[in-house]
């Protein structure tokens, strides 16, 4: 039901509102990439219908009350970690 509520947001926007890429948090405490995060986020970036070609990947943890948080983005089939949020 995401997908439709997207697409009705999309259209009722005139495409103004775009696809920017994905989160989620890991429970481990640790913001790297999965080998799975790696290739969803290419996959993502190879699709023309996602109409991005950099999408963005946010990786959330929590460890001991402080939140951890890495910021990646796909470039060229490799996920590119921004240093600071």
């Amino acid at each position: 039901s995401l997908n439709q509520y997207l697409k009705q947001v999309y259209e009722d926007t005139s495409s103004a509102l775009v696809y920017l890429g994905e989160w989620h948090s890991h429970p481990n405490a640790n913001t790297q990439y999965s080998e799975n995060d790696k290739k969803t986020m290419v996959e993502i970036s190879n699709d023309p219908l996602s109409r991005i070609k950099k999408p963005l990947l946010l990786i959330v943890a929590n460890k001991q009350k402080i939140m951890l948080k890495s910021l990646y983005i796909a470039n060229k089939g490799e996920l590119l970690q921004f240093n600071q949020i």
